[in-house]
């Protein structure tokens, strides 16, 4: 036997590689050899084999070697060394540890304000989603409320430094046999990275995790997601363990936490299919390999049955951890059961909980795969796409090893694995293709953690890819006149372990800045502006926008004077739910609902805005009340806001004012002075951030930003602050200019536009207040420009709720036309008092405020609108529109004053002026009809006959008077004669309903059977005869007919209600 150095025996198996041996031929003859010669050297039936598994090929020998001899039945036992590249992933977690806790925020923000909410006992509704995130944070209730959001924000990063362990285990359990090269190369049997540079993909992975923005800011703030994205990483790890040990508690703990991740975070439920495709990958079910080992005869078919019943039993284990794991959805709905103040049982609460679920996965449904699919294509291709490659093991490609001519499959091979590599690197950087600018540009707040930890896991899989093929042992296999391959082989391996250092450095580079902003106080002084324009004696604080109230509660929690003010949700206000939960929590200050109103069958119905404003009002007779912003709604027809600071207190409105007072000079100047202290301070670092929409960098860093093509936006907090300033400036700027003061309004309205370039109230106030103060007229533009203006906003009122009141008259104007439909009448006049000071030739707006002020607002103020109309003569004569809306605002005074032979005389004054025009008769005939007065209402319509006897719309609305008036007899021929003149529906379903109250039943059928001939879309006829068959005492008829009114309706409404309620009465055994 010849011995051979390591040189000459790497020649050796060289040149063998050369001649078309495969390493893996080389190795499992050698391990035969092996496996032979041991057991010639052992005695028949005695003794045993212990083979020591190093880390090169000679450990594969050993391995191969006892395969053979576990085969021949010899006993073996195989140590295998581990490499203590594993074993170092809790560095990598401990490292991350000290940057969180370094960098871990000190207080609420916007991404952990709902669990600081939840803990705290801030929220209303029942907690009946995350149960795994509300088990493990449960203890922290018995904390002081101002330790709650660091105690929990450090929760967090421990969390995440978990995570990152739990990355770094899994990146060094990766196996590196994806191609037959690569098991050729490997010198672990595992197919584990094993190069002295093994570090280099854990490290790189940990921190194109761990640095990484979303990741970071996540994990130094408590928004529930990190737990999520820790036991989706555990998963995964617990997958890669089976297949290092084969262990089944591995698989079990895997499913069972898949059950428990899927209860805590719907999202999982994507992920679904992928764990199922895993477990039958990792598993190597016996089914799929039947065909395989029957073609080698390796199986006999006696076998096959135990080893399918061993793949069904063993789904059904993973099937029954993975629901014992889901199991844990009911506890929350438990213990809403339980608990003695819930008053919610078990049933409800399970409804409620899967209901919650239900929203989230429909959004996400309409995001992803119904408005935004590219933005779900970008996602797929920058994270899952690269996971899908490394997951698959592929067949030989291109030729073998160390040749010496160019290969171009391989070249390929290495360009695409490249491509990919690079491409995660960029996309953790934040390009405009990762998931943070992503959800940045399509305002979809989602993290995507769970996308960023599978870019860093393709990561950790390509770079190691590099260090196999360019490593040490494949430039050990090349030729000795291959000099320019070692080079460039040299050259690749020392890139990828530099990689690490320029990941840490463009890391940092993009994020710190980023970062920093986001840890400045900016959200800090702006609760503390708007609680120390509190009252300090305490308040009843009312908001549309429940972060605002949470945001108050957490500072009250930590100065300590949380039982001083009463947070109230508008919004949640008609509730009764969350009526009683107030009298519960804050008994004593907030009035409880009597005993004996619960036993009433409309407990539960909404409360309507009169109820919600007698709430209040209640509420606040031992409080001042106060509001953050101001609201549009209902409440502002009784009360009126005054501004301070952030701030409004609420005012009810005297009985002799129809706007709100002008503010005194104390209340100017004190306003003032709040401006001026909060700009400089709070106002002017946000507009810095959000000015530019780009952080302040050097010119360095903005150059190397701008050639890698990577965004870096203001915080999305810094937005959000901003808008909230910008509302804030535009509502003071309003202020000042109704008060006479437009050029110290000019500044206010400037710095608006500039912190919300969106804010369009804000624009078109500036541009008024520039006209204001160089004294230009101001006129009313009949166009369609205001809305075109309005961008996302769907309507006028959510865009005042968003950035502030208008102050310009074209905008108040079409204010005032929309509060008058909504039925919110003194805002309306306001809006048109406004515009009678802003543009006060504009006769329409005094038209418009005298008619409103006629509606029940106040007929004194309307009559003195009217006079005044009347007796400028500049506004003579009068044209017909509104001249008859003047005689009719008129007559309407007089109506509520219950002077009705005025209010009669000034109508039929206006016909007589006018005898023989359509349009003054249409509006004197509905104004009579309006008030009731149906015998004047028929006066002027036999006027109208005596003129022309055929006018089919007279005879029509005589008609249909007559039944208004319970005359049916008298109806009957005008509505006949009317029809023999037009065919309308209206006039013939009158009718019919004439018919039917005279007894008339077959003429009424007749009447309802044509209406279902001309109109047969028209479901409400079906009605009219399930009336009819109901005279006849034919029920089932009516039945019938009453279900096809059902079958056809559209919408629901009174008439919808009254057929559902006919229909039970009608139903067998009921009366």
């Amino acid at each position: 036997m010849k011995l051979v150095t390591i040189e000459e025996m790497r020649q050796l198996e060289q040149a063998a590689n050369a001649a078309g041996w495969s390493y893996e031929t080389m190795m499992d003859r050698a391990g035969h050899a092996c496996a032979l010669a041991i057991r010639q050297r052992l005695e028949p039936n005695h003794g045993s084999v212990l083979i020591l598994v190093g880390p090169g090929n000679n450990g594969g020998d050993g391995l191969v070697a006892a395969k053979y001899l576990q085969q021949w039945g010899i006993p073996v036992t195989a140590y295998i060394w581990k490499r203590d590249t594993i074993n170092d992933a809790p560095l990598a977690g401990a490292a991350a540890l000290v940057v969180y806790l370094a960098t871990l925020n000190r207080w609420v923000t916007f991404d952990n304000l709902a669990l600081v909410s939840r803990v705290n006992g801030w929220d209303w509704q029942p907690a009946l989603s995350q149960p795994l995130l509300l088990l493990l944070t449960s203890p922290f209730r018995l904390l002081p409320a101002p330790w709650i959001p660091l105690a929990l924000n450090g929760f967090t990063a421990v969390c995440a430094a978990l995570t990152l362990l739990t990355l770094a285990r899994t990146v060094a359990l990766l196996p590196h046999d994806r191609l037959p090269q690569q098991r050729e190369l490997i010198q672990d049997p595992r197919a584990l990275l094993m190069a002295p540079q093994a570090w280099v993909p854990i490290v790189l992975a940990a921190l194109a995790l761990g640095l990484q923005l979303t990741f970071w800011e996540h994990a130094i703030s408590a928004s529930g997601e990190m737990l999520d994205l820790l036991m989706f990483a555990y998963v995964i790890r617990c997958l890669l363990e089976h297949r290092l040990d084969a262990r089944p508690a591995w698989l079990d703990r895997a499913a069972f936490l898949f059950g428990v991740a899927l209860a805590n975070n719907w999202a999982m439920a994507g992920f679904l299919p992928i764990f199922g495709v895993a477990l039958v990958r990792t598993k190597q079910f016996s089914f799929f390999r039947l065909r395989t080992l029957q073609r080698l005869d390796q199986i006999s078919r006696r076998s096959i049955k135990p080893m399918l019943f061993a793949d069904l039993r063993f789904l059904l284990r993973m099937m029954l951890l993975g629901l014992a794991g889901l199991s844990l959805f009911l506890l929350p709905p438990l213990v809403q059961a339980l608990s003695p103040v819930s008053g919610m049982g078990f049933g409800p609460a399970l409804k409620e909980a899967v209901m919650a679920y239900q929203f989230p996965l429909r959004l996400v449904y309409r995001v992803f795969f119904r408005f935004h699919r590219e933005m779900a294509l970008l996602l797929a291709v920058g994270s899952l796409l690269p996971v899908l490659l490394l997951s698959i093991r592929w067949g030989r490609l291109g030729g073998g090893l160390g040749r010496i001519r160019f290969d171009p499959v391989m070249a390929i091979l290495y360009l695409a694995h490249a491509f990919l590599l690079l491409l995660c690197l960029w996309i953790v950087c934040g390009p405009s293709c990762s998931p943070r600018q992503i959800a940045y540009h399509y305002n979809v707040r989602l993290p995507f953690l769970t996308f960023y930890y599978l870019t860093a896991l393709s990561i950790g899989y390509y770079s190691g890819f590099f260090l196999v093929f360019f490593g040490p042992v494949m430039r050990a296999r090349l030729a000795r006149q291959q000099t320019f391959r070692r080079v460039l082989y040299q050259g690749i391996s020392l890139a990828v372990m530099v990689l690490p250092g320029l990941l840490l450095a463009a890391l940092l580079l993009v994020n710190i800045p980023v970062l920093r902003a986001s840890l400045a106080p900016h959200l800090d002084r702006y609760v503390r502006l708007a609680a120390g324009s509190l009252p300090p004696e305490g308040a009843v604080v009312f908001s549309e926008d429940p972060i605002h109230l949470k945001l108050l509660s957490a500072v009250w929690g930590r100065e300590g004077v949380a039982n001083r003010y009463l947070p109230v949700d508008a919004r949640s206000l008609p509730l009764q739910a969350y009526r009683d939960w107030l009298s519960r929590k804050y008994p004593g200050r907030w009035p409880a609902s009597p005993a004996s109103a619960q036993l009433l069958p409309d407990y539960n119905a909404p409360l309507d805005a009169l109820g919600q404003v007698q709430l209040l009002a209640r509420a606040a007779q031992s409080n001042r009340l106060c509001c953050l912003p101001p609201s549009f709604g209902p409440l502002l027809n009784y009360f009126y806001p005054q501004s301070h600071g952030l701030l409004h207190e609420m005012k009810l409105f005297p009985r002799n004012l129809l706007s709100a007072p002008p503010l005194t000079a104390e209340e100017l100047a004190s306003g003032q002075a709040f401006w001026q202290q909060a700009i400089p301070a709070a106002v002017k670092p946000v507009l810095q951030l959000v000015s530019t929409n780009e952080l302040p960098r050097s010119g360095f860093s903005r150059w190397l930003l701008k050639m890698a093509r990577l965004q870096t936006p203001p915080p999305v907090n810094a937005r959000l602050l901003a808008g909230w300033y910008s509302r804030a400036l535009n509502y003071w700027g309003v202020e000042l200019q109704r008060n006479g003061q437009e050029q110290a309004a000019t500044p206010c309205f400037e710095l608006a536009r500039d912190l919300n370039p969106d804010n369009v109230p804000a624009r078109i106030n500036l541009q008024c207040n520039h006209n204001l103060r160089a004294r230009q007229p101001l006129t009313i533009a009949d166009d369609t420009s205001l809305e075109e203006q309005f961008g996302k906003y769907r309507n006028i009122v959510q865009l005042l709720a968003d950035n502030g009141p208008f102050d310009e008259p074209n905008a108040c104007f079409k204010l005032g036309l929309e509060f008058a439909h909504a039925g919110l009448l003194r805002q309306s006049c306001q809006q048109f008092e406004r515009v009678t000071q802003l543009a006060p030739d504009f006769l329409p707006a005094r038209l418009l405020l005298a008619d409103v002020c006629a509606e029940g607002l106040s007929p004194g103020w309307a009559l003195q609108w009217v006079t005044e109309i009347k007796a400028n003569p500049a506004w003579q004569p009068l044209g017909l529109t509104n001249e008859v809306t003047l005689a009719l605002t008129e007559a309407k005074v007089w109506f509520a004053v219950t002077n009705r032979p005025k209010a009669h005389g000034i109508i039929h004054a206006l016909l007589a002026t006018h005898p023989n025009n359509p349009f003054v008769y249409d509006r004197a005939l509905a104004a009579f009809m309006s008030q009731g007065s149906y015998a004047e209402a028929l006066r002027v319509i036999d006027q109208r006959l005596q003129r022309d006897p055929l006018d089919a719309n007279s005879l029509s609305d005589q008609g249909n008077l007559y039944v208004l008036m319970h005359q049916f007899s008298n109806a009957i021929p005008a509505l006949t004669r009317a029809l023999s003149l037009t065919n309308r529906y209206a006039t013939r379903r009158s009718l019919a309903l004439a018919y039917l109250r005279t007894g008339q039943l077959e003429a009424a059928e007749a009447e309802c059977n044509t209406l279902l001939k001309t109109f047969p879309d028209v479901y409400s006829t079906y009605s009219g005869l399930a009336e009819i068959a109901l005279q006849r005492k034919d029920t089932n008829t009516a039945i019938h007919y009453y279900e096809r009114h059902l079958a056809a309706a559209q919408a629901r409404g009174d008439e919808t209600r009254h057929v559902t309620e006919m229909l039970k009465l009608l139903q067998p055994g009921r009366r």
